[in-house]
């Protein structure tokens, strides 16, 4: 019992002390999705009828590829995470290894979510109207709160390795 507490504060240092960067670049990158792109994309003047007619066919490809994004984005979540090709050949691995790998993971996980809402920010800036953009800025936000490596969902994806057959040097 004891040693299993020394073995969760090992880890709970471990992860403290690695994920701090993944989980300020996660914080910056929201906060600039919402700050930033969101708030521009509110005061630009919408523009005309006329012009957004002729541009229709450039939200309907951004809307597709925002949304071709999303689906990537949590299904390479859901399966590179505990993909054995991480790790090829190890039998165990090295807790700070693994949540440099994950960190890398996450950064681009996490640029590639921030950059739907400057999908939505593009729009904005081409004259479509806020309540046309609006939900780019959401879904970029929802799915970086989704990944965001916050230590008790680092501690979860470190269970499910374990549970599905890794092995962690602490």
């Amino acid at each position: 019992m004891l040693e299993e507490f020394a073995r969760q504060k090992k880890i709970n240092d471990v992860i403290k002390t690695e994920n701090t960067l993944g989980l300020r670049f996660s914080l910056i990158l929201a906060v600039a999705v919402i700050i930033a792109a969101m708030a521009v994309a509110f005061f630009i003047p919408p523009a005309t009828e006329r012009v957004l007619e002729t541009r229709t066919s450039l939200a309907g490809v951004v809307n597709i590829i925002a949304i071709a994004m999303i689906i990537v984005i949590l299904a390479v979540r859901r399966t590179i995470y505990f993909s054995p090709r991480l790790f090829p050949g190890v039998e165990s691995i090295d807790l700070k290894t693994l949540l440099r790998k994950w960190r890398a993971i996450d950064l681009v996980l996490n640029s590639l979510a921030g950059l739907i809402g400057f999908l939505g920010l593009l729009l904005a800036l081409s004259g479509f109207p806020f309540i046309r953009t609006f939900h780019f800025f959401v879904s970029s936000w929802l799915v970086m709160m989704i990944l965001m490596p916050i230590p008790w969902k680092v501690r979860d994806k470190i269970r499910n390795f374990e549970k599905s057959g890794g092995s962690i040097d602490v």
